[in-house]
Parts: C-alpha cells; structure tokens; sequence
C-alpha cells in the first residue's frame, strides 16, 4: 500500500546560494529539459526583462518545495550554468587606489611636487639623448677667425704661453695683469737678470697710438728723473714683438687700494698717510715743472703702487691717459670718485685736476672709504655739493654743463637740480584735470626729468658693472704698469674706473702679502693675504 505523498511533493530544491542569481535553464528556451542538454554559451545574456543581480544584494532563500517553478528538477542536474555565474563582470575594483597618487591631489596639494618630478624626467631624458648623440663632426663647428698668424686671440690681445721666450732675452712666467688697452705679464730678463713687467699692447691701430703717446710721456719723465727720485715708475725699455708694442718696466709690489684692503677699509694712520701725502706733492711737483707739464689724469690708489711691501716708498704709474699741458685729447678723464669739477662741468681743466683727486685719496687712505662716492657724475655732484656747497656761480656761469647738475634761480643764482622735484611736475602735468591742459607726448618728452646724459643712462647701479679680472700668482707682485691694466680705450681711464667693479676686479697681487713695517695701521689685527681679486662694489668691513 503506498503511503500518503505530501501536499506538493517534488523533487528538493535548495536555496540560491547567497549572493548569486540562480536561473532556471527551462527559463531561457524551448526544448524537453533533460541530462542531455547542452551546456548554454558563456555570453547568453539575461532573459528578457529581468536584471541580474548585484553581487551585494541578498537573495532569499527559498524553502524546499516552494516557489513557482518548484515543479522543476533541482540544481544538482544543472551544476553546468553555474560557471557562466562566475563570469559576470565585477562593477566594485577589488583595491581602492592610494590617496595620495589621486589626480586631484597631484594637481592641487602636490602641484609643485608634480611639476618637479616632471622637470627631473625631463632633464635626465636630455642628458641620456645628449650622451647618446654621436660627436659633432669638426667640419661643422664654426671656424675660429685666426689673427696674427696665430699668436693673437679674438680680441687681439697676444696668447700668453708661460716658459716663452722673446728675443732670446725675456723668459715669460705669468700674466699678471689685463684690461681694455692689453695685458700684463710678468717675465725674467736674462740679460740683466731681474723681474720685470711688460706691458703688451694690443695688435689694433687705435690701442698702438694711444700706447706710442704714454711712451713718449714716458721717456721724457724718465729724461729728467735719471736718478728716479721723484715717485714715477721708471720705463726701461720698450719694442714690438710679432705686431704688439711692449713696454718694459721695473717690476712693482702692491698698489695702495690692496694696502686699504689688507686693513678691511678701516684705513691707515695718520703718520702713513703724511708720508704718502708728501710723496705725492713731490710727484706732482715733478710732473707740473715747465719741462714736463704732465697731467696724468687717472690718479687713484690702484695707479699708486707701493715698491717694497715692508716700506712706504710709492711710485705712480699708469700714464695711458695722460697728456700736457695744452695738448688735452681727451674731454672724459678721470676715475668718476676722483673726477674734479671742472671735468664734472666740462669747463677747461689743468694739472689741478691731479691735486683733486690727491685730496680725495688721502681721506680715503686715513678713513678706508671714498670721500665722493657717487653712482654716477650727478649723484657725484650731488655728494660734492653735499660736503663743499655749491660752485661759486661764475663758475657755473661759464660751464656747459651746469644745467645737469643745476638750475639757475629767478635772482641769478644756482641751485642743485631735484630729480624727485622734476618726477613729481611731470606726473602731476600728466594727471591735469582739463584735458586741453595736459602735457602732451611731445611736451612729455621735451621735460627736464628725461635730460640726463649717457653717463647717467649707463651708471644708475651702485658701482658699476663687470670687467676681466687679473689672475695673479700667490708669489707675484704687481709691477708698475700692472696698475696701468686698467686705462680704457682711447686713453680714457676714467671711462673704464667709472664702473666701480672694474676697478675692484683688477687686483694684480695675490696671495700671502708680507707685514708692511713701516706702514702703520690703525687695525692692530690686519690679515696676512689679500685675496686674488675684488669682484664686488668697496665697503668697509667689519
């Protein structure tokens, strides 16, 4: 007898696992269902109407013998669709990314961390490129211009070789000293056996022409001081040697801006400075006598050149803009710290332009600091007046160049042009209420505040601009036309020393200077070295 079935009796099904759609296969198409059916293709798709199922929704589970398909076989015939489960594609990434490799912070809080790294890749696939590239081929390199058969740079100014010698006399050590009118090397005569310094002057027409008129200068000095007591360098002799005039002078030691140095610009005594002062006023005695009425026209400490480091014995060098009395070529002279007046008011000058700058340097040499230091000749003006007052008015009456620097008053006196004074009734000319007030462009242009000279248009800086620097041995001293390196082209040194930082770069003595005993210093504690050259504006140091 069979026994009572239950109420829906079927085959069991279990419950969808969770977390998977469980399909019925007698859903997706026609046909008897059976053990031999085939396995469906991997990309069927879902039947119509009916979502799949997220990976994180639930599904419930299905009690045995309920639902509206329990009519059908279970799971265990059908194990060949649960693979095509598995293939469903995963809408959550299984890691999340990094915070701080997000895009919006690469571009906001790490911008310029990003922008760094950047450059470094950049940079290193340039150097790897640039190591990579063949070598450039020698044929087109851009050919050197070759001067003087060689033996001149592009300058023209002649290639030093250390160990060369000239005329089977002059054996060359070192170069000691270079600026715009040619070089400085310093050399062992083996004829008379002793240091010298030779000036070489370069391979151009204009530089061989000022040279020749120093030269004659020179040897008419030397003329009338055979027995050298009068504080001038002393010429030797001179010759050209393959197209370069060389001058050939006795071999001098440090000049008294390197002395000003050693003593960390706090100057020199008292005592020091009456000797030099006395030295001086003989030199310029010797150059205004009736013979001679040189005026040098360049003094400063750097063309004063001490000749033995441990004494105060001076001599004066550098007379490559020199000239006599009534014979003037050049109309700017004169270092612009050391320029007198008359250069500043372009009125007719004489040797008391020389005693100016003597007065300058020895307030210099007892304080460490310039007396006049302006920044360019109205700013020079300006200090002058400052320390003097202003220029008697016949003075200012006669010179062409008074309005520069002054403008005359209603009563027929002078006073100092303000530039402040000039900017403020040009603005206030420009911002004119009525507009047919107003300046024009033209009118503008024609103001006292854009009157200024080249001068002014090239010096605004505190001390000028860059010049070569002299490289200098540790055992070398300068000679005496070492000094004169620095005389401009033209023979107009003060256009050259007008930029303050030329004349600091040119040191011509480096190395471990030697104690000065009998120059006194008011630094008890003065270091042993100067260094091998100046490359910024002067200030006292601490």
């Amino acid at each position: 007898m069979l026994a009572a079935r239950p109420p829906n009796w079927g085959p069991h099904r279990a419950p969808a696992p969770r977390g998977r759609a469980s399909p019925d296969p007698g859903l997706s198409g026609g046909g008897s269902r059976g053990a031999g059916c085939e396995k469906a293709p991997p990309s069927r798709a879902p039947a119509p109407g009916l979502a799949p199922l997220r990976p994180s929704e639930p599904t419930m589970a299905v009690p045995p013998g309920h639902g509206p398909f329990s009519g059908f076989p279970g799971p265990q015939e059908h194990t060949q669709v649960l693979p095509e489960v598995r293939l469903l594609p995963r809408r959550l990434p299984l890691a999340f990314r990094d915070a701080t490799s997000a895009p919006l912070r690469k571009l906001s809080v790490d911008l310029i961390k990003t922008y760094k790294h950047i450059n470094e890749v950049y940079y290193a696939k340039k150097k790897r490129r640039a190591q990579q590239a063949p070598p450039q081929d020698s044929s087109t390199k851009k050919e050197k211009k070759v001067l003087n058969h060689g033996y001149d740079d592009d300058n023209h100014d002649y290639i030093v070789r250390s160990g060369e010698r000239w005329l089977e006399r002059y054996e060359i050590d070192s170069l000691i000293g270079k600026g715009s009118f040619g070089q400085v090397v310093k050399a062992y005569d083996h004829q008379t056996q002793e240091l010298v310094a030779i000036k070489i002057i370069k391979n151009k027409k204009a530089f061989l022409n000022q040279a020749q008129i120093e030269l004659r200068l020179l040897e008419l000095m030397n003329q009338h001081d055979t027995e050298m007591k009068y504080y001038i360098v002393h010429l030797k002799r001179h010759f050209m040697f393959r197209n370069h005039l060389c001058l050939v002078f006795e071999l001098l030691s440090y000049n008294l801006y390197d002395l000003l140095r050693n003593t960390h610009f706090r100057g020199v005594s008292l005592n020091l400075t009456r000797k030099l002062a006395q030295q001086l006023c003989t030199a310029l005695l010797f150059l205004a006598t009736p013979e001679l009425s040189i005026i040098h026209c360049d003094l400063k400490p750097e063309n004063i050149l001490l000749c033995n480091p441990k004494r105060s014995a001076i001599k004066i060098v550098d007379f490559g803009s020199s000239c006599q009395l009534g014979q003037r070529i050049y109309q700017y002279i004169q270092s612009r710290f050391y320029r007198s007046p008359e250069v500043l008011l372009g009125t007719p000058y004489d040797l008391a332009i020389d005693m100016w700058s003597l007065g300058c340097i020895l307030v210099e040499m007892h304080t460490g600091e310039p007396l006049f230091s302006g920044s360019n000749e109205v700013d020079q003006m300006n200090r002058i007046v400052e320390v003097l007052g202003i220029p008697p008015a016949p003075m200012l009456d006669q010179a062409p160049k008074a309005r520069k620097y002054f403008e005359r008053l209603p009563g027929g006196g002078w006073t100092l042009r303000r530039t402040k004074e000039l900017r403020k009734d040009l603005v206030l000319r420009m911002l004119e209420y009525e507009p047919a007030a107003r300046i024009s462009p033209l009118g503008a242009l024609q103001h006292g505040f854009f009157r200024r000279t080249a001068d002014e248009a090239t010096n605004t800086g505190p001390a000028g601009s860059s010049a070569s620097t002299s490289p200098a041995p540790l055992d070398t001293c300068p000679s005496s036309s070492t000094a004169s390196s620095i005389s401009s082209s033209g023979g107009s040194s003060g256009s050259s020393s007008d930029n303050r930082t030329y004349r600091y770069s040119n040191r011509y003595c480096g190395g471990p200077g030697p104690p000065i005993t009998d120059c006194e210093m008011n630094s008890p504690q003065c270091p042993t070295a100067f260094p091998s050259h100046h490359k910024f504006p002067r200030q006292k140091l601490d």
